[in-house]
C-alpha cells in the first residue's frame, strides 16, 4: 500500500509542476506573440482570435488538472469506504472514498470540455497561418480550408458525444444513480486518440508537401517547414495517450489512468500553443536582428536571388504584376513567405 500511495504523490508532484510550467511559459509566449503582432504592425485575424481562445480554454483545463489532485481523489485515503460499481466500474484498489471519486469524475468531465473546443483552436490556428502563408496558390488554400471543415465537423460531433456520455448526464460521475446508461468511456478516448494522431500527421505532411513546391533555397524550404510544422510535436503525446489508454484499460484504478490523460491533454494543448506562437515571433526576431550589420549582406544575397526567380520578369516590369498563366507573381511569394 504504501508503494500505491507513494506512486500517487509523484504523480500528484508531477501534475503540480505540470501547470506551474505551463501557466510560466505558455501564457509569457502568448503575450510575446501578441506583442509581435502589434509591433510588426500585422492586422488581427482568425489565427490570432483562435490562438488567444486557445490559450483561455488551456488555462481552464491546467486549473481543472489542479483541482483533480487536490480533491482528495488522487491521495489515497486511510477510510475503508469501497462501493460496488458492478459491471460498469471496478472497485478501486486505493480504497477511494465514493464522495471523493464522484468529484474527481465531474472534474474530469469538465476538463473534457475544455480540452475539445482548446485543441479544435489551437489546430484552426496553425491551419489559418499555413493559409495566410499560401494565399496566392488557390488549390492549397482549398485543400487547407477542406481539412479544416473536416476538423470542425469531427470536433463538434466528439465533443456531443462526450457531453452526453451518460444519460442523465449526472451518471458520468455518480453511477449511484438508477436507470442511468454510459457510452465506454475509453473507448470515445482511444477514438479520439487516432484521430489526434492523424490530424497531427496531417500538420506536419501538409507543410513539407506545401513548402517543396516553393522555389527557393533548400534551407529556406526547411526553415519554413520546421516553423510551420513544429506543432506537429504533439504527436508524441497524442500516440502516448493513444497507448495508455489501451494499456490501461483494464486498470481497476481509473483516477490514476485519468491523470495522466489529463496531463497528455496538457501537454498537446501546450506544445500546439508555442507553435502558433513561433511565425510571429520569429518574425519579430529577424526584423530586429535585421538592423545587425552581419544581416546586411545576407539580405542582399536573399534580394538577389528572388530577383532571379521570375521567368516572365524584364527590366520594365515591377514585383507587383502577376506572371502569365494565372502563377503567383515573385512578390507575391515574397510577401507570405516573409510573414514567418
Amino acid at each position: 500500500m504504501n508503494h500505491l500511495l507513494r506512486k500517487r504523490e509523484n504523480l500528484e508532484s508531477i501534475n503540480l509542476v505540470t501547470q506551474i510550467l505551463c501557466f510560466s511559459i505558455i501564457s509569457p509566449l502568448v503575450a510575446l506573440r501578441l506583442y509581435a503582432k502589434t509591433k510588426l504592425h500585422h492586422p488581427f485575424g482568425v489565427e490570432d482570435a483562435s490562438c488567444y481562445a486557445a490559450l483561455v480554454l488551456f488555462w481552464g483545463h491546467s486549473i481543472c488538472a489542479l483541482f483533480y489532485t487536490s480533491s482528495g481523489g488522487l491521495v489515497s485515503s486511510d477510510s475503508s469506504v469501497k462501493w460496488d460499481r458492478g459491471t460498469k466500474y471496478k472497485v478501486s484498489k486505493y480504497h477511494t472514498p465514493f464522495k471523493q471519486f464522484m468529484l474527481t469524475n465531474k472534474i474530469f468531465y469538465i476538463a473534457t470540455m475544455f480540452y475539445i473546443p482548446m485543441v479544435l483552436c489551437v489546430k484552426t490556428s496553425l491551419i489559418y497561418i499555413m493559409i495566410r502563408l499560401w494565399s496566392p496558390y488557390r488549390r492549397k488554400v482549398i485543400s487547407l480550408y477542406t481539412f479544416l471543415g473536416f476538423l470542425i465537423s469531427y470536433y463538434t460531433v466528439i465533443l456531443f458525444v462526450k457531453i452526453f456520455t451518460c444519460d442523465p448526464i449526472s451518471s458520468y460521475w455518480d453511477s449511484d444513480q438508477h436507470g442511468g446508461t454510459c457510452l465506454n468511456r475509453f473507448t470515445i478516448i482511444i477514438t479520439d486518440s487516432v484521430v489526434s494522431v492523424i490530424t497531427d500527421l496531417a500538420i506536419l505532411v501538409f507543410p513539407i508537401a506545401l513548402a517543396w513546391t516553393l522555389h527557393m533555397p533548400i534551407s529556406r524550404k526547411l526553415h519554413v517547414i520546421a516553423i510551420l510544422g513544429a506543432g506537429s510535436i504533439a504527436i508524441a503525446f497524442s500516440i502516448y495517450r493513444l497507448v495508455l489508454v489501451i494499456r490501461e484499460r483494464n486498470n481497476s484504478d481509473e483516477i490514476e489512468v485519468f491523470m495522466k490523460v489529463l496531463l497528455s491533454d496538457n501537454a498537446e494543448g501546450g506544445l500546439g500553443l508555442v507553435c502558433t506562437c513561433i511565425p510571429a515571433i520569429n518574425k519579430l526576431f529577424r526584423q530586429c536582428s535585421g538592423k545587425w550589420p552581419w544581416r546586411a549582406n545576407e539580405r542582399q544575397r536573399q534580394s538577389e536571388f528572388s530577383a532571379s526567380l521570375n521567368p516572365y520578369r524584364n527590366n520594365d516590369d515591377e514585383d507587383t504584376h502577376a506572371s502569365p498563366h494565372g502563377l503567383p507573381s515573385v512578390s507575391d511569394r515574397e510577401s507570405c513567405i516573409s510573414t514567418i
